[in-house]
């Protein structure tokens, strides 16, 4: 499988940091952050990977998939900078804690292959566990998923170099 469809094929990112009450990660995160102490602010910089969210990088399933038979419409990819799929990619914006294990994540959305504008919505994330997550859009549609190891997944899916991504 190419390079390109593997980027078809995205995901979510990490901190816990959010959790515990720390600034919203945002475009440029370390670099506004070390802005903002240098204005006087006497909070240490948290590590906060672009995404934000205290999830584990890599490929998630629909909830109700098993890891072996993922395909196009149960396969998400969780990188540094974003989720999507085999036909979307959402760049995350801003991550802010929303409350217990809840994230209020600001992206913007494209169809893959398509010209034309970037979508922006927030969408609430669930984390229920370091694995796995529930999503909801703003129009109240609900999407849970779980982590699955690249070498439990269908073979189009198990040999992608995906490092660069979820890095």
């Amino acid at each position: 499988m190419s390079r390109w469809i593997i980027l078809g094929i995205a995901l979510l990112a990490a901190p816990a940091a959010l959790a515990q009450g720390k600034p919203a990660v945002t475009e440029g995160g370390d670099k506004a952050r070390s802005q903002g102490q240098s204005q006087g602010q006497s909070q240490a910089p948290a590590p906060a990977p672009a995404g934000g969210l205290p999830l584990q990088r890599g490929f998630y399933v629909s909830a109700e998939t098993a890891c072996g038979r993922a395909s196009n419409a149960t396969l998400l990819l969780l990188r540094r900078n974003g989720i999507g799929g085999a036909r979307d990619f959402c760049e995350f914006r801003t991550v802010t804690a929303a409350g217990p294990d809840r994230y209020s994540v600001t992206q913007a959305c494209r169809e893959l292959g398509r010209g034309g504008e970037d979508e922006a919505e927030t969408v609430i994330y669930e984390v229920t566990s370091r694995t796995s997550f529930r999503r909801t859009s703003p129009d109240g549609q609900v999407r849970a998923a779980r982590f699955c190891p690249q070498r439990s997944l269908p073979a189009a899916w198990r040999d992608n170099d995906i490092r660069e991504l979820v890095r």
